[in-house]
């Protein structure tokens, strides 16, 4: 027996790891791609919030598919 899921919610999971990975991939790079506001070497400030934004999302299209069965 085949699980059926929503094709969308996961191909909104890969456009959102996608689109993690051009602007940093992990906190580093996103520190990196957006800057610090703890680290003066990085100009900007949004670099940790910004990851924890679409980290967070990432885990809920995450938990999204996997309440679908995927």
């Amino acid at each position: 027996m085949s699980v059926l899921f929503d094709s969308d919610a996961l191909q909104r999971l890969h456009a959102q790891e996608e689109w993690m990975a051009e602007h940093g991939g992990d906190l580093h790079g996103y520190v990196r791609h957006y800057g610090s506001g703890f680290d003066d070497v990085h100009h900007g400030d949004g670099g940790e919030l910004i990851y924890e934004a679409d980290y967070q999302e990432l885990e809920r299209r995450r938990r999204a598919l996997a309440r679908e069965g995927a």
